[in-house]
Parts: structure tokens; C-alpha cells; sequence
């Protein structure tokens, strides 16, 4: 193969337990003068993508200690990582297992039996647009430089430890999970797997973060969206609750009654001008 601008001096990182496997595409990237580093595991893979900002990752959608889903959220709400396009590769028979890669940021999928060749034609594209979207980014940075002023030494915040950052990442993870999908079970111990961490870390970063529960969080956005879909629609109420996952209109009225004070069709008729609940209250305090 001849080289290629897209490759010169850029930095892959392949994250595959099996590396061993990925020898002959780490050999073709080489010859294209890409420098290849990898990692073992999703949570290897993820502190190497922090530290040294790769232009691209490669990844096996099946790792041990971080699987790939988990790993891309954690790299997609970061914001030193956030803009590395990420390509899975791996033999997800199901299309909805697919689906659930790309809605967590990777922005391709390659099954297993593609050829090396095939690889790297996918890689030299999206390194491509990357590096377009990058000098994009640089010519609106350098004109919001010519408009602005230096910054005040008084905005300056002290850096967060990295304990305390990947649990606001952690958090932010399971926020978005849980608004994408309100109408599915979301029991704690799901949301911990979906953000790849362990369930009292995940309650220790909800209440540190937040000063809520994980309970507290997913019943709150399921009620503020009932809210919303009572004022703002004429869906039927069995069609709100399955909208935010209650099973049935009567276990989604019970919990509406307690977290509001009245039914959800008292609510609607009074277009939601209402004495707020105790739980409402502290919901609104919080």
C-alpha cells in the first residue's frame, strides 16, 4: 500500500485483549507511518486515551474490566477525550447491540471478518474527518481570541482531582443513560454496569455529586417528564407510564399522587397549578 497523509505521524490506539490477533493491521498501520500503541482492557484502554490524547481508537467491543459500550461513555463525556472518533470492531450478531454502540459515541461498527485492508480504508476516513473537524474547530477558536480579552486570574478554578472527575464523568454517564432511557428497567445495578463501575461507587458519586440517591435521580426524571407529557400532550396515562417505564397506569399514578400530592388527571386539569408535595418540594430544593 502507498502512504498516506492521514496516517503520517498520526497515533492509533488499539484497545483487544487479544492483541495478538490485530498483528498484521498493527504491521500495515506501521508501514503507513501511523505510531501504534495499545491496551489490554477497557479500563487500560481509557486511562492511556487521558494521558496521551490519541488522534484515533481501535477497540474490540468485548473487553475485560470496562466493556467497549461502557468504555466509549466514559470517553464521550470526558472532555479531554470527547472528539477521539472510536471504531468498534467484534461479531455483535444482534443489530440492536450495534445500535447501543453507536448511541454511546463510536462512530463505526467493523465486523470481524472484514479484511485489514478494508480496516484501514475505514480508519484513513474517519481520521480524515476528524482532522477536518479539528481545523474547523481552530479557525473558530482563533476568532472568538480576536473578540475576547484575557481571562481574569479570578475566573481561574482549581483543578478537581482525578477521583473526583471521573465521578462527575461517572454521573454525567448515568444522566444521560437514564434520560435516553426512561422506559426501561433502570435498577441500580444496571446503571452501574452501563457507567462500568462498582454500585456504592456509583451511590458515593450520586450523593457527593448531587446530594440525591440514584433512586431519587431516576424517580425524579421520570416524574418531571410525566409532568411534562401531561401538560404538554393528550397521551392517554397508560401511555405516559409506559413512556417512563412504570408497568402499569395504576403503579404510575400511585407514584405520581406521592411525588406530586395528585392524581396525574388532577394535575392535567389543573394544567399543573398545584400545592407542590413534600417530594416534590425537596426535589425542587435539591
Amino acid at each position: 500500500m502507498q502512504g498516506n497523509d492521514d496516517f503520517s505521524l498520526c497515533h492509533i490506539l488499539i484497545i483487544d485483549h487479544e492483541i495478538h490477533g490485530r498483528n498484521a493491521l498493527m504491521n500495515i498501520l506501521r508501514e503507513e507511518n501511523a505510531r501504534i500503541s495499545h491496551a489490554f482492557d477497557g479500563l487500560q484502554g481509557y486511562e492511556r486515551a487521558v494521558a496521551n490524547r490519541p488522534d484515533l481508537i481501535l477497540s474490540n467491543i468485548q473487553l475485560p474490566k470496562l466493556n467497549g459500550v461502557s468504555l466509549c461513555r466514559r470517553l464521550k463525556v470526558n472532555p479531554f477525550t470527547s472528539d477521539i472518533p472510536l471504531l468498534f470492531y467484534g461479531q455483535y450478531e444482534d443489530p440492536e447491540n450495534r445500535l447501543e454502540a453507536f448511541r454511546s459515541g463510536a462512530v463505526d461498527f467493523i465486523p470481524n471478518d472484514c479484511s485489514d485492508f478494508e480496516v484501514v480504508a475505514r480508519i484513513r476516513v474517519h481520521l480524515s474527518l476528524a482532522r477536518k473537524k479539528r481545523m474547523v474547530q481552530t479557525m473558530a477558536m482563533g476568532a472568538n481570541q480576536d473578540l475576547e480579552s484575557f481571562p481574569s486570574l479570578a475566573l481561574v478554578k482549581p483543578v478537581a482531582s482525578s477521583e473526583t472527575l471521573d465521578d462527575v464523568l461517572v454521573v454525567s454517564i448515568v444522566q444521560k443513560y437514564v434520560m435516553q432511557h426512561l422506559n426501561e428497567p433502570l435498577s441500580i445495578t444496571h446503571l452501574a454496569d452501563v457507567a462500568g463501575v462498582h454500585e456504592k461507587r456509583l451511590t458515593k458519586a450520586f450523593q457527593d455529586n448531587l446530594n440525591i440517591s440514584v433512586f431519587e435521580f431516576v424517580r425524579d426524571t421520570r416524574m418531571h417528564e410525566a409532568k411534562r407529557l401531561l401538560l404538554e400532550t393528550s397521551l392517554r396515562t397508560m401511555t405516559i407510564a409506559a413512556e417512563i417505564g412504570y408497568s402499569s397506569s395504576a403503579n404510575f399514578s400511585t407514584a405520581f399522587q406521592q411525588f406530586y400530592g395528585v392524581s396525574p388527571s388532577v394535575f392535567r386539569k389543573h394544567k399543573g397549578n398545584i400545592e407542590p408535595s413534600e417530594e416534590m418540594a425537596k426535589s425542587l430544593a435539591g
